[in-house]
């Protein structure tokens, strides 16, 4: 325990990790934080070490990273253009197909950057819609024009579904959209 500064004046919330071994031999991972305790003229009488095991919660951060990791990989690989917007209906995520479509980047499309898109003549009724699902809390599905990288605009059918927070509270929509330019010039 060396390594601890132990002067007089030192200590005060100074932390530290390491790995400690159980009896049973697993390994953990221990945070230790050192405080003094001081006198009323504020001379270090005596110190406190608090060890708090942050094994769990480290694999559990660790879990989240891998599953976060794998959400975008997955995301990126779909042809599908996927969406996700926070409770404020600003967009925080588009994934590579979405940026492939139309040409921009992720800056340029997040926020409410990705209406810039929009056909003019759907622009009213597609954000009422919107809007009205947001209200409702509601899963919807739409149909809009959405201007590709090369200047065309094609037909998408927009799914989206309310996401739930940890905590149980509204967190935004998560989206899928489908060409379906040729399915509408068919019909």
């Amino acid at each position: 325990w060396s390594d601890f500064p132990l002067e007089a004046g030192n200590g005060d919330d100074a932390a530290s990790e390491r790995v400690l071994v159980a009896r049973d031999g697993t390994e953990h991972l221990v945070e230790t934080r050192l405080n003094s305790i001081r006198h009323q003229d504020a001379a270090a009488g005596g110190f406190v070490l608090v060890f708090r095991d942050v094994t769990k919660a480290r694999q559990a951060h660790a879990a989240l990273e891998e599953s976060e990791a794998r959400f975008r990989v997955m995301a990126d690989q779909t042809p599908v253009l996927l969406w996700m917007c926070d409770a404020r209906r600003s967009f925080v995520y588009v994934n590579r197909s979405w940026l492939d479509f139309t040409g921009r980047t992720l800056a340029q499309e997040t926020n409410d950057g990705w209406t810039a898109g929009i056909h003019p003549e759907d622009f009213g009724p597609q954000q009422a819609a919107f809007a009205d699902a947001f209200a409702k809390r509601a899963p919807f599905v739409l149909e809009f024009r959405l201007r590709r990288h090369d200047g065309q605009y094609r037909w998408l059918l927009d799914s989206g579904a309310p996401r739930v927070a940890g905590d149980g509270g509204f967190a935004g929509y998560i989206g899928a959209c489908v060409d379906i330019t040729e399915r509408k010039e068919a019909a």
